[in-house]
């Protein structure tokens, strides 16, 4: 913006605080029924296209979300615009880490 215009913008105000992104359900709360009744599918989401639901469910199995128990086991999955979670228990801890162990031979 150039100098001197600063006060001509409309509808420009400053906030304290950004707004919630979706404004929706967290889908921490839309996970709550799957991670209550273990190995049972829910439908959690419907979404307004396919590509949204896969994008969805792209984002709740890499965890970019907050979801119940994140190190359990979880499947998700899309059909259509609607997308579906089941929690199977307990799990192993995620690795963050995508590279190989090396082992050593210990000394004798």
């Amino acid at each position: 913006m150039p100098r001197g215009k600063e006060g001509k913008a409309k509808n420009v105000e400053a906030v304290d605080l950004l707004p919630n992104k979706s404004g929706g359900i967290p889908w921490i709360e839309r996970c709550m029924a799957p991670y209550k009744n273990r190995n049972r599918w829910y439908r959690v989401h419907i979404a307004k296209t396919p590509e949204q639901a896969l994008n969805a469910q792209s984002n709740l199995t890499q965890r970019h979300v907050n979801v119940p128990d994140p190190d359990g086991e979880w499947t998700f999955a899309s059909r259509g615009c609607e997308v579906f979670a089941k929690y199977l228990g307990p799990g192993k801890k995620r690795s963050t880490k995508r590279g190989s162990v090396r082992r050593t031979q210990s000394k004798r």
